[in-house]
């Protein structure tokens, strides 16, 4: 089993900032990997790389990260080791992305063996049926947040609409009197709409409305 090993922690190298032994394992990402390495080495896997971040979680482009994707869509990786979740994400959203990518190649396609996501101080491994238990709730409640701020969008275009408010952007003012005059000047309408600096498309679209008014 080849298996890369991730860390990260939120506290850059040069932070001076005093660390209390509680918070320790959050500033200094060797903490974490000692315990990685330890796991691998007692069921024997290869240890194919370390990658390390000092990010935020709640960023998905850390580089890193970035380098352990690309590795996985390589081919060169079985099984991502991690301490516990929120060191690969801190977002639903994200880690669902996360996830995925491990079960497909970079065109969308099933991998022939996925790759397995290890959190080992939770005791999680997705390639086992309590893993993969475990990932369906996490896809469960990534599609209920969704449609939560779904439902929760649409009630507000609903009571915009009923106030009477406009949705969407500004109406652009367009002065058809100054339109008709570039016209005659030009004797082009692309080149008279680009004169008052307004699409044709939209100029077009004033004409029919003048034009139905005046019915």
């Amino acid at each position: 089993m080849r298996a890369a090993l991730y860390a990260r922690v939120s506290t850059p190298a040069s932070s001076k900032r005093a660390t209390r032994d509680g918070d320790r394992e959050r500033q200094d990402p060797e903490v974490q990997l000692i315990k990685l390495r330890a796991y691998a080495k007692s069921r024997g896997w290869t240890v194919v790389d370390e990658y390390v971040d000092r990010r935020s979680g709640a960023n998905p482009d850390r580089p890193a990260l970035k380098c352990l994707e690309a590795d996985i869509n390589a081919g060169k990786v079985d099984a991502v080791l991690v301490v516990r979740l929120d060191r690969i994400m801190r977002s639903t959203a994200n880690f669902v992305q996360f996830l995925t990518m491990l079960e497909e190649d970079a065109s969308g396609r099933p991998r022939q063996k996925p790759v397995a996501l290890i959190a080992t101080d939770q005791n999680l491994d997705t390639s086992t049926p309590a893993g993969r238990l475990m990932r369906t709730i996490i896809m469960a409640v990534a599609e209920y947040e969704r449609d939560i701020i779904r439902d929760r969008i649409n009630d507000g275009l609903d009571k915009a609409r009923a106030e009477g408010k406009r949705l969407g952007r500004p109406r652009r003012h367009v002065d058809l009197d100054a339109y008709r005059q570039a016209l005659r000047v030009t004797g082009s309408q692309r080149e008279a709409a680009r004169v008052i600096g307004v699409p044709l498309s939209t100029i077009r679209d004033r004409l029919k409305e003048e034009e139905a008014q005046n019915v």
